[in-house]
């Protein structure tokens, strides 16, 4: 039987303004009713095809992957608001990336790097090594997970292990364009499989298998966290969690 961990958690950060649901587009390239609606359908980009690089065509509708580009391998495909498609190059082994809500801004998993679709510039104001979940509602945070497992198992000289590589990780609140970090306070998980923001941007929830060594029975089949983060003077207090249910 495997263990899994659900937490709710309450955030009192100021209520998120109306995600812009028009961040979609149409032209001739991609089938949609009207201009600024998100297309119907897409298609394969040309095998020419300009990258976000060479010519910025933000801010987009959507952006889907593909394998069939120049490349033989899985890549980005902009497609803007007018129905333009760009190419977003994506590095071997790296994984798909998240649109922000206004469509202006593409942000890479694990390297931390920014990309601005509207002048095709890119950044690094985060911290890498981040698995990414969803962009907030108001689009100014990012919510991700980090690991802090060991890199290397340490042995004593009666071969005993002096380390445990397996840590819990943290569930982080990331301003991806300053690159400041706010640890969430959602339970002790082994690592998290999945997250989001509810509409107005005051709750998250978060689900993956918690930590074996945290688990009291270890029959514990699903746990309800719910915790509430007060912000005083800037800074984030956090008060005891509430009881924790369990099969």
């Amino acid at each position: 039987m495997v263990a899994v961990a659900l937490a709710l958690v309450a955030l009192s950060a100021p209520a998120a303004t109306a995600a812009n649901g028009s961040t979609g587009g149409g032209s001739s390239a991609a089938d949609s009713s009207a201009a600024g609606a998100v297309p119907a359908r897409v298609h394969d980009p040309w095998l020419w095809q300009a990258t976000v690089g060479q010519r910025p065509a933000g801010p987009a509708a959507l952006v889907f992957f593909t394998e069939r580009t120049r490349y033989l391998e899985s890549t980005g495909v902009l497609v803007a608001r007018d129905g333009a498609y760009r190419l977003i190059p994506i590095r071997i082994a790296e994984g798909h990336g998240l649109l922000s809500p206004d469509g202006r801004h593409y942000l890479r998993p694990q390297s931390g790097e920014l990309l601005d679709l509207t002048t095709g510039r890119q950044s690094r104001p985060m911290n890498p090594g981040l698995d990414l979940f969803a962009w907030s509602p108001d689009g100014r945070r990012v919510l991700g997970s980090r690991g802090n497992d060991d890199e290397v198992i340490s042995f004593g000289p009666d071969n005993q292990q002096l380390n445990d590589p397996e840590k819990p990780d943290d569930l982080l609140i990331v301003d991806p364009f300053r690159g400041t970090e706010q640890v969430v306070e959602a339970g002790t998980f082994a690592a998290h499989h999945a997250a989001a923001w509810s509409p107005a941007g005051d709750l998250l929830a978060v689900a993956g298998p918690p930590d074996g060594n945290a688990l009291v029975p270890v029959l514990l089949a699903v746990a309800l966290i719910v915790r509430r983060i007060r912000r005083r003077r800037g800074s984030a207090t956090l008060p005891a969690a509430g009881p924790t249910p369990h099969a």
